[in-house]
């Protein structure tokens, strides 16, 4: 299923179309999608505001501090990753090709 995959988002259009034509049906609808993470337009501008999520900010907060120790080397920033996994002792897990993790260390 492409919602297990994929960060699906509804817009205000998409909560208002569902909300139309026979009541029970539409009731049906926006109560499926109350499940989902809105976008926001912004009218004044004409634009879109992303939904925001927590995770996904702290991770390229980090990724940004990341890059920045690297002073923006691309072979800087790998090697420093590459340098950390070594230092950490834990099992590094991997994705096989056919899908399935695979713990390494």
């Amino acid at each position: 299923m492409a919602i297990r995959r994929f960060n699906v988002l509804i817009s205000e259009v998409v909560i208002e179309e569902a909300g139309l034509g026979d009541q029970e049906a539409a009731k049906r609808r926006l109560e499926e999608l109350k499940h989902f993470p809105h976008l926001e337009l912004d009218y004044e501008s004409g634009g879109v505001t992303m939904w925001q999520d927590p995770i996904v900010e702290e991770v390229r907060k980090a990724g940004e501090e990341l890059a920045k120790q690297a002073n923006y080397d691309l072979h800087t920033f790998f090697e420093n990753l590459r340098n950390n996994e070594k230092r950490q002792n834990q099992k590094i897990v991997s994705l096989k090709e056919d899908g399935r993790l695979k713990a390494e260390g």
